[in-house]
């Protein structure tokens, strides 16, 4: 691997990073929105073992970024951010199907998996799909 290479590689390592943390948020609003019907700050604080002071800068940035729109306690998704909640889930179940296939144990799965699904490619995503398509018909 040359200089250049890895500098992009670090480069998108740290770009994905940025995108977890709002692919977590969106994430955990749709679902807490579907199960309760709002989520406040304090939800989202105790769900994710933060404090109230962290979870108010993401949500800033999550209205800033149009993920998010915030009037006084209430907290919904934009198109956006609902679209980015979707795309995040899909992927998380994508990586429980296939380490669930290979014989990983699913208590090991559900530990290890929250947190990958923000760092495969659409092309990962891809090829999972089609290995587990062609693999689980047998």
């Amino acid at each position: 691997m040359t200089e250049e290479n890895r500098s992009v590689n670090f480069r998108r390592a740290r770009e994905l990073r940025s995108q977890e943390v709002i692919e977590d948020y969106t994430e955990l609003i749709d679902d807490y929105v579907t199960l309760h019907g709002q989520v406040r700050i304090r939800d989202i604080a105790k769900v994710m073992g933060i404090t109230h002071v962290s979870v108010l800068k993401s949500l800033k940035r999550l209205v800033r970024d149009g993920y998010i729109e915030k009037e006084s306690d209430e907290i919904a998704l934009t198109p956006l951010g609902k679209k980015t909640a979707d795309e995040a889930r899909e992927k998380h179940q994508l990586l429980i199907q296939f380490f669930l296939h290979i014989g990983i144990p699913k208590d090991v799965v559900e530990r290890d998996v929250e947190g990958l699904e923000h760092y495969i490619s659409p092309e990962m995503s891809q090829g999972i799909r089609r290995f587990l398509a062609k693999n689980s018909q047998k």
